[in-house]
């Protein structure tokens, strides 16, 4: 409670109990009880009394430590080493400390209430003003000032938003850095560096000058080094195996290409002899290619060779003859490209034309042939049903007589199918039933003693755009012929399965694209196929067995099936282990 209340509020009861002894001075206890409450307000007095000295005391000191606080702050403003300004949010300057006075250069009681902005430069003054408005947080800023003695003052202002208690509203309180030093030594750097600059250049212009006749003098060493080295790298990147021998085909050098192509790398095979490790039977051939390399200065011609590896390939090889600076022969380069594939398509195209002209024969004979045998099986057909009576031995002989017709309608059939290639509706094929069908009926014609075996992946196969019959006639071809080829006992196993056929592989067959395909493979474990025979097997009517036996026509119509349908075949034999027909036909699904 407030002293001056408890105060207020004693007197009045000192004035209530004078008022109550004198409107009842008869009562014999009322001066006595007058004064006892009287007392008791002269003590509350004397209590008020104290708290409100110790309050006045409180206040003093509480007075005298704010003023120490503000002559402490106004202290600090006006030593600071900056200087600060307190405007109102117009830029009203109501503060000032000596500092800021001393960069405006003016009396610093000729600064309060003045506006801050008659102080700037007037080209710095629109921004200012836009700045002042648009102020939100603390800013900084550089300006210039009003020059004073013809010298610009740089400042480098910072600005925020303060509470002042005393005007009850927001002020601004301005700190300000003089940068005008800064400014000059950046200017004096900027100045200096300029100054560097062009010496720099004059003096690079001096050491081009001065290299120019040392650049010329190295050019042509360099021109002549950079010339070996493109040679080298050339030689390395290039596809073609490059090699040197020596007059006793001992070899000299070996690029990347020839390693590519034969597989031994350049420190296996240096000063080895050429003639040992391409050539399997160094023949006439060799020496005669060495001999007019020698006399004339350059050979080229095909040459068969084999890779570390014992494959056999064929290079277009071309042999220049390098000679001494006395003219002697020194040694011989080597150029070597690998024709094996091109030769290999080749030979599919000359035999893709070779059956086509069959063909186109084939057919123009199987319908005079049919024309021919028809009317003989219908001959033969009406003396075996004549009523008149026939002898035994005619029987036979009119019997024996349709019999060989037929069979010659048969071939005529079998050359028809050939000739006309894929006659026939073609639908989306899944060769998973069609497999298990043929294996059905094989099984039931194959001797006890071979086995047969169906081989199915667990992911589904892929469907194919095919005549499901010239498919299963493809089969059945391959499979006769893997049945013939097993003397005694033996296993043929059926497969298919998904595979994705690149460019590479494509290649390797004449009109073959890449993609995905669905593989069958029928394979055996019979004698094999010669290597002599296997560019030959797909020829029409040729065969190994015996007379009687074999028309020639299976393997040349699964190859003409097979590449009618968009496919080719793939054949691997060995002799005394067996052979593995792979029939590559183009899938109508995309791989996952």
């Amino acid at each position: 409670m407030d002293i001056s209340l408890q105060i207020e509020a004693v007197y009045r009861r000192a004035l209530l109990l004078r008022q109550y002894a004198t409107e009842s001075p008869a009562h014999p206890n009322s001066i006595d009880k007058a004064l006892k409450e009287l007392y008791f307000v002269l003590e509350e007095l004397q209590t008020s009394e104290e708290e409100l000295h110790h309050q006045n005391q409180a206040l003093i000191t509480t007075q005298h430590i704010a003023e120490l606080e503000r002559q402490r702050y106004q202290t600090l403003f006006d030593l600071a080493p900056d200087g600060y300004l307190v405007t109102d949010l117009q830029g009203k300057i109501y503060q000032a400390n000596r500092v800021a006075a001393q960069l405006f250069a003016i009396p610093l009681e000729y600064l309060i209430n003045k506006p801050l902005v008659v102080f700037i430069h007037e080209l710095d003054r629109h921004l200012f003003q836009t700045r002042l408005v648009n102020l939100e947080q603390i800013q900084d800023w550089e300006i210039d000032l009003n020059p004073r003695n013809g010298v610009v003052t740089s400042l480098s202002i910072a600005v925020t938003q303060i509470q002042d208690p005393d005007r009850k509203g927001n002020m601004l309180l301005w700190s300000l850095h003089d940068i005008t030093l800064r400014r000059q030594m950046a200017q004096q750097l900027q100045s200096a560096h300029d100054r560097l600059e062009k010496r720099v250049e004059e003096r690079t212009a001096e050491l081009s000058q001065t290299n120019v006749r040392l650049q010329q003098e190295m050019d042509e060493r360099q021109q002549a080094e950079q010339k070996i080295r493109e040679q080298a790298a050339l030689i390395d990147i290039a596809t073609d195996a490059i090699f040197v021998q020596d007059l006793d085909h001992r070899i000299l050098f070996w690029n990347k290409g020839a390693e590519r192509l034969y597989g031994w790398s350049a420190i296996d095979i240096l000063g080895k002899k050429v003639d040992r490790l391409l050539y399997p039977d160094p023949s006439t051939q060799i020496t005669t290619c060495f001999n007019l390399t020698i006399e004339r200065g350059s050979w080229q011609d095909e040459l068969e060779q084999v890779t570390q590896a014992g494959k056999t390939i064929i290079v277009a090889s071309r042999w220049t003859l390098v000679r001494e600076k006395s003219g002697q022969p020194q040694s011989i380069l080597v150029v070597n490209t690998d024709i094996t594939e091109k030769k290999q398509r080749e030979a599919q195209f000359y035999r893709a034309q070779r059956m086509e002209s069959l063909g186109t024969m084939a057919s123009s004979i199987a319908h005079d042939l049919n024309n021919v045998f028809t009317p003989i099986v219908g001959l033969a057909s009406m003396q075996l049903h004549s009523p008149q009576d026939l002898n035994e031995n005619s029987n036979e002989y009119w019997e024996m007589v349709k019999l060989s017709a037929e069979h010659g309608i048969d071939l005529v059939q079998q050359i028809l199918t050939f000739a006309r290639g894929t006659e026939g509706k073609r639908t989306p094929l899944q060769i998973e039933y069609l497999l298990q069908e043929i294996v059905r009926s094989i099984e039931q014609t194959l001797p006890k003693q071979i086995e047969i075996r169906l081989d199915l992946p667990s992911q589904l196969l892929w469907l194919i755009l095919a005549n499901s019959t010239q498919i299963y006639q493809i089969i059945m071809n391959l499979c006769v012929n893997a049945r013939d080829a097993i003397d005694d006992a033996g296993i043929i196993t059926l497969s298919a399965e998904n595979r994705y056929i690149d460019r590479t592989h494509a290649q390797r067959h004449l009109d073959a694209e890449a993609g995905n395909y669905l593989v069958i493979s029928i394979a055996d474990t019979g004698s094999g196929i010669p290597d002599l025979l296997l560019e030959q097997i797909f020829e029409p009517f040729f065969t190994t067995k015996e007379p009687g036996k074999g028309t020639g026509l299976g393997l040349s119509t699964t190859f003409n099936i097979a590449k009618n349908h968009g496919g080719f075949v793939e054949v691997e034999s060995e002799s005394g282990k067996g052979t593995q027909f792979q029939v590559y036909l183009p899938s109508i699904e995309e791989s996952d």
